[in-house]
């Protein structure tokens, strides 16, 4: 009997360690991904990529596209104003304040303003028009009206260079290239009939001119505009300038440029500029900056851009509640009731929103009682108004007016309940349909709240479009705060009674720092900020919820949907991190992509991703590091292949320089199926230039 019980035991204890054994394979795991990835990599490779299958070869060369531009000097010259009652300083003073424009003939067109370059004129770069727009007041409705752009050598005979079209609900800005246009006669002009009552609203008509030091002003940043299935944009934001070319298509093998667009972006300002696109619109954000709206026609024309600030409603109110807040006025409005009898109910709607049933205590004529009744019935209408969500947390209050027939009472909203209301309207819910309670505005309050972005408290950081809603991840002084558009609506944040197409406005509480540095509209709205990673769950006022996933912090670099997982480098600046859901923890992890490589991150300034293309199996990822040096990976993750990093340094163009001191990757991005990268280079030759190239 004992041999079989010892057997049994034997086995239980074999067993026993089996699950041991597994246990310590299991925690290990982690780190037998570590030593994979030092059997995948290579010791030091340098200007090399690793191949996935296998093996390395030698990275790609790059293209010359095009130089940088160079920052831009506005023409002084002051134009001749042809339009009536029009000082010609205003529309070439170097800032956007608007003016009104008369026509001063009979019939269309008429001249704006005319510049005469002189007799030993020289080539401009571009010639502006900025905020234009049509006016009428009480115009009802959108009107249009074309604005054109004409040269000529004599003042007598005119050619057209572009037209553009303006309206009167958006204030437009364009811009003409013409340093292949060189002429001394220039004018601006419009289609209006004078008789119809219309005017031209515009800011600025100037030309500005390349600059001629020998390196362009400040930062570069590039962007990706994906139109179309073969419609692909590279944009080149530099010193007040985007420049947009289309990059090879069927048809073309060449990277061309199509147009450039003013923007008010200075160069010191370009690496904290944000955009998100959607079929023909491109929106920049800084939090210095109203925030930008490029507009394409799809026809790749010179004029097929116009930009203008984001036309923003109903931008969200908030209470500050500091020094430079507005000054609240107190709002009071005075309530009558007739009728009413003590305990019936009744109920009062204040600005479209209609409040809880409220009980009436009674009136009466002056005493004690009658006191008391009345001050009982101005409680319960205090506590309830204070509850509506039109108002503060606090600053109601309700006063009773002991003389007269004894039921009248005053209501006052100060402080943070202070504010611009319609007349109240109040009915009885209970009682005679006959009892009335009659409302009458005593003084017109104005509010502390004020706009949530605005050019006192900044503008927004960076947005996305996700899910038929503009999605705004903080702004300057909100910074923890996420806003969300109307459902089908995307500059519109209106949001009073919480409806389910309703604007949202959410902040993040957490033990950790949350400060919003960029959304993702990836598998869910991923929110990455200073100290966190979250999630945003539900998609109207009433359900949304932001929800902590890890807690590695995010360095100030746009994430990137990859693969099927989205990559970001944490607070550190030198880790490389996959942010993939994790069916075991029910939640995101945030694995470490670069951890046998992280000396090769440094800082980085940009990031772009490549897929693998016709020639390529690999997918690629291109830093570029604050030093100048760029580090790729090579990664098939659905394949469980992170071929590991190697380090790439631009060619200098001179042998033996370094590339540290003589040449430097200043900014990359993709669009269509290429690489594009921005090189500077001083060496020979080649000292100070600034240049757009193409791997290949």
């Amino acid at each position: 009997m004992l041999l079989p019980q010892l057997h049994l035991l034997q086995a239980l204890t074999l067993l026993k360690f089996l699950l041991l054994g597994c246990k310590a394979i299991c925690q290990s795991h982690n780190s037998c991904k570590h030593l994979d990835q030092y059997y995948k990599g290579v010791q030091q490779g340098e200007n090399v990529v690793i191949v996935p299958q296998g093996g390395l070869k030698r990275r790609p060369g790059t293209q010359f596209i095009a130089r940088i531009l160079q920052g831009l000097t506005r023409y002084t010259s002051q134009p001749t104003v042809v339009a009536s009652a029009t000082d010609p300083t205003n529309i070439n003073d170097g800032n956007d304040n608007t003016y009104t424009l008369t026509p001063s003939g009979l019939a269309a067109p008429f001249a704006i303003a005319t510049y005469d370059l002189g007799a030993s004129f020289s080539a401009k770069t571009f010639l502006d028009v900025r905020n234009c727009s049509l006016f009428q007041s009480g115009a009802v409705g959108q009107k249009t009206a074309n604005i054109t752009i004409e040269w000529s050598t004599d003042n007598t005979n005119w050619t057209v260079a572009a037209t553009f079209e303006i309206n009167n609900q958006t204030e437009r800005n364009f811009r003409l290239n013409t340093s292949a246009l060189v002429k001394r006669y220039w004018r601006l002009q419009t289609d209006i009939p004078a008789p119809s009552g219309y005017k031209v609203k515009i800011a600025e008509f100037v030309f500005n001119t390349e600059s001629g030091s020998s390196s362009p002003v400040g930062n570069y940043k590039l962007f990706g505009w994906e139109y179309g299935s073969d419609k692909s944009y590279l944009t080149v934001l530099t010193n007040l300038n985007l420049r947009v070319y289309r990059v090879p298509h069927a048809g073309s093998t060449n990277t061309v440029l199509i147009a450039d667009v003013p923007l008010p972006y200075l160069g010191a300002d370009i690496p904290e500029v944000k955009v998100c696109q959607t079929e023909g619109v491109m929106l920049m954000f800084h939090e210095d900056y109203p925030p930008q709206r490029v507009v394409f026609d799809g026809l790749d024309t010179a004029n097929s851009f116009a930009v203008d600030a984001v036309p923003f409603v109903n931008v969200p109110q908030y209470d500050y509640n500091d020094s430079v807040s507005p000054i609240p006025t107190t709002a009071v409005q005075t309530m009558s009731v007739d009728g009413f009898e003590v305990g019936k109910r009744y109920q009062i709607t204040v600005e479209g929103v209609t409040s809880k049933a409220i009980t009436y205590a009674g009136n009466g004529a002056a005493g004690a009682a009658g006191t008391d009744r009345m001050e009982s019935s101005a409680f319960n209408l205090q506590k309830n108004l204070q509850e509506m969500p039109v108002f503060g947390f606090s600053g109601i209050t309700v006063t009773p007016v002991l003389s007269g027939d004894y039921n009248t009472y005053t209501i006052s909203m100060r402080d943070d309940s202070a504010g611009t209301y319609k007349l109240f309207t109040g009915f009885p819910i209970s009682g005679s349909p006959e009892d009335t309670a009659a409302f009458a505005i005593t003084t017109q309050g104005a509010p502390r709240t004020e706009d949530v972005w605005s050019a006192n408290r900044g503008y927004p950081r960076q947005g996305v479009f996700h899910e038929g809603r503009l999605w705004l991840g903080g702004s300057k002084s909100k910074t923890q705060s996420i806003f969300a558009s109307r459902a089908g609506n995307y500059y519109d944040f209106f949001s009073e009674e919480g409806e389910d197409d309703e604007g949202i406005f959410v902040t993040i509480d957490s033990r950790g720092l949350t400060d919003i540095v960029d959304i993702n509209p990836d598998r869910g709205l991923q929110v990455f900020c200073k100290g966190a990673e979250f999630l945003v769950k539900g998609q109207t006022p009433s359900n949304i919820e932001v929800v902590s996933q890890t807690q590695h912090g995010s360095f100030n670099l746009e994430a990137q949907s990859f693969d099927g997982a989205t990559l970001f480098v944490d607070k550190n600046g030198n880790t490389l991190r996959q942010f993939l859901f994790n069916f075991g923890e029910d939640a995101y992890a945030s694995a470490d992509l670069s951890v046998l490589s992280s000396q090769l991150i440094n800082q980085p300034v940009a990031m772009a991703t490549l897929s693998g293309t016709t020639t390529e199996d690999a997918n690629w990822v291109f830093l570029v590091n604050a030093d100048g040096a760029g580090a790729v990976l090579n990664t098939m993750r659905n394949q469980d292949i992170n071929g590991g990093f190697s380090r790439w340094t631009p060619h200098t163009g001179a042998a033996g320089t370094n590339f540290t001191r003589d040449c430097k990757i200043k900014s990359c991005a993709t669009a269509g199926d290429y690489m594009y990268q921005v090189t500077q280079r001083s060496t020979g030759a080649q000292t100070g230039s600034v240049d757009i190239e193409c791997w290949n």
